[in-house]
């Protein structure tokens, strides 16, 4: 199974947010009043942001700003 983790700080409307995000054309479009409705999370690198709506998964990944990693932990060697 795998997660997504940020490379870089990335920040992303939660899905209600994104709503209004995409009714008003983009996030430079948005007016003072639909600004002010707009949840945003941060995630910071190196953290993992699995809740990133599905929408803005496929640009982040291409532009590098997150990426797919194990869920489950390599072992090491001993020794």
């Amino acid at each position: 199974m795998s997660r997504l983790r940020a490379v870089v700080g990335v920040s992303y409307p939660d899905p209600t947010s994104l709503a209004i995000v995409e009714k008003a054309g983009g996030l430079s479009k948005l007016s003072d009043e639909q600004r002010a409705k707009v949840k945003m999370k941060d995630v910071k690198a190196g953290g993992f942001c699995d809740d990133m709506p599905a929408k803005s998964i496929k640009n982040f990944l291409k532009w590098g700003y997150i990426r797919e990693v194990d869920s489950e932990p390599k072992k090491g060697k001993k020794g």
